[in-house]
């Protein structure tokens, strides 16, 4: 008997890991917070500057635009680097037939040449589970093809720092502001709280110094911010107490490496959270 209780014991102890770690998830899971990060990009054909490409100057309008993209995934600093006009290795996991009308990338006419679509970032291109976006590369066309709409140079067209709160839209061409198109990033889910009103962190990918910054809508007066590993494990309390409204940014500093979570919680409450690769 005493030669079975070493391996009882560890048996019982890996079985309460396991049982802890499905907690936190469910936790994560089950609340009204499961963050998805939805991009919403918008043309105004009539801000193309090349005929060559302008999509007929946005003369279109009777016509359905298709928006046709490519998500890069690899790391932060080739999907960045790579960025060309022409034939650049970014378009990795690549969505939309070009010339085929079958309602893939087509995008919503909302009059006066501008078109609007919204993606999940997380789905639209079918990159691997878990992989963080970077970087996308993207041209408009008409129904069949025949009209395009990009760079002033009739290149390709890039928003960057889609891992961030504030991606930007260059042309591959030159790297200059690209005028006509913008992209807008949310996390749906949020919107459904009643104290949180946004939560970014960043850098991310991380070499091991995060900031976590986010803003409260009302009072939490029992408010925390911890970071989890992926066993569910409390790694740090970044903050806990009152906090007011308004926007605040913490920092953590780590040697470790992995992928964590950043857990914010009015008492037993679930507001939002967040993952972070730390490289």
């Amino acid at each position: 008997m005493l030669f079975w209780m070493p391996i009882l014991f560890n048996l019982m102890l890996e079985a309460m890991k396991k049982y802890f770690l499905f907690l936190f998830w469910a936790t994560l899971s089950g609340s009204c917070l499961m963050a998805q990060d939805m991009l919403t990009i918008t043309l105004d054909a009539s801000q193309l500057q090349n005929p060559d490409c302008w999509l007929d100057g946005g003369a279109v309008a009777n016509d359905k635009v298709y928006f046709h993209s490519g998500l890069c995934t690899s790391n932060p600093t080739f999907c960045n680097d790579s960025i060309q006009g022409f034939n650049s290795p970014i378009w990795e996991h690549v969505t939309g037939n070009w010339g085929m009308d079958d309602g893939v990338g087509e995008m919503t006419f909302l009059g006066n040449a501008t078109w609007e679509i919204k993606i999940d970032l997380e789905t639209y291109h079918g990159a691997p589970m878990g992989s963080t976006p970077y970087t996308m590369g993207l041209v408009f066309r008409n129904l069949d093809g025949t009209a395009e709409g990009k760079d002033n140079q009739c290149g390709d067209i890039f928003i960057r720092n889609l891992n961030t709160s504030n991606p930007s839209v260059i042309q591959g061409s030159t790297g200059a502001p690209m005028t006509g198109v913008t992209a807008v990033k949310t996390v749906t889910g949020i919107e459904e709280s009643a104290v949180l009103a946004s939560l970014s962190l960043f850098p991310n990918p991380s070499q091991g110094q995060v900031g976590v910054r986010y803003q409260l809508k009302k009072p939490a007066q029992d408010f925390s911010a911890t970071v989890y590993n992926s066993l569910g494990q409390i790694v740090e309390v970044l903050v806990e107490g009152k906090q007011a409204p308004g926007q605040q940014t913490l920092e953590w500093q780590t040697e470790a490496t992995g992928i964590f979570y950043v857990v914010l919680k009015d008492g037993a409450q679930v507001l939002g959270w967040e993952k972070v690769i730390v490289q």
